[in-house]
């Protein structure tokens, strides 16, 4: 029984690492030349900026709850998408992550009726993602920096003295406000950076959702976790933070020592699943 424990643990290892391993091998950025423009004759940085606005002019739309503009605004933002200018300006995954955007923020217009809040979320991660093209310097997106810590804040006081209702509902609106931005940090940071805080958040969110959760872990955890936001938004802090790891600041020790502790989180978990203690069953 301890060998076939044992066994399933060093599974869950060599997924994970094989897994890790694969985020290094990142897509290509697509870098337009100075002179690069479409067949239309519009150079990247003008579609993106054209882009932008027609993306921010959407979003007032949407908060008007006027339909048939936001109709037309995202068949020009399509259209522009379309011509090739704007996507000269994104790697592999972004173009992927903002077509997905554009997608879902059709699917939710054209049923606006069931779903509001969707409709609004959906706009909301089209404006960020734009945005973060016309403006990679100083993107929208990082002003959820305050509202992601003070998530965290939040949840590492409930996680002492809380309810596994009132954590719950902590890692929910977390989440909420990650997904919201997800996709513009998807088109300016690493595909590997944005992975561990996916991983990361969805460990948390297991042992939110868990009655049984050991309350010290997941404050470790929630502890950790301002590291990996740091890492998420390029703070200057996750450096000094991950000093033991990367004695010169080393970018790419600073992310392995990120997913080694999200790796050791959930091999534990699988260690304590295959001995008969699943951390992950319901208790509901």
């Amino acid at each position: 029984m301890i060998r076939k424990g044992l066994g399933a643990v060093l599974s869950v290892l060599c997924l994970l690492l094989l897994w890790y391993g694969s985020l290094w091998v990142k897509p290509a950025i697509v870098h337009s030349a100075p002179g690069f423009e479409t067949a239309g004759g519009v150079k990247p940085s003008a579609a993106a900026a054209e882009f932008n606005q027609t993306a921010a002019r959407l979003y007032s739309h949407v908060q008007e709850g006027n339909i048939h503009a936001v109709k037309e605004d995202l068949a020009a933002a399509v259209k522009l998408f379309e011509q090739g200018a704007v996507q000269g300006k994104l790697s592999v995954s972004g173009i992927h992550a903002m077509s997905e955007v554009m997608l879902e923020l059709e699917q939710v217009t054209n049923n606006v009726k069931a779903s509001p809040e969707a409709w609004n979320q959906a706009a909301a991660r089209f404006r960020l993602a734009a945005d973060s093209i016309a403006n990679p310097q100083q993107p929208m997106w990082h002003q959820y920096y305050k509202l992601m810590s003070e998530d965290l804040k939040r949840l590492n006081q409930l996680a002492a003295a809380g309810s596994t209702q009132e954590i719950r509902a902590s890692a929910a609106l977390l989440r909420t406000h990650y997904d919201t931005m997800r996709t513009a940090a998807l088109i300016s940071r690493s595909e590997s950076v944005v992975a561990q805080m996916d991983s990361w958040l969805s460990h948390v969110e297991g042992m939110a959702g868990n009655p049984e959760s050991n309350r010290k872990e997941m404050q470790d955890t929630l502890t950790f976790g301002s590291v990996v936001l740091n890492s998420l938004f390029g703070k200057e802090k996750d450096e000094s933070a991950m000093a033991s790891f990367a004695a010169g600041g080393s970018p790419w020790m600073t992310e392995f020592g990120i997913a080694a502790f999200i790796i050791a989180a959930l091999a534990y978990a699988g260690y304590r699943k295959y001995s008969g203690q699943n951390p992950w069953r319901s208790g509901i």
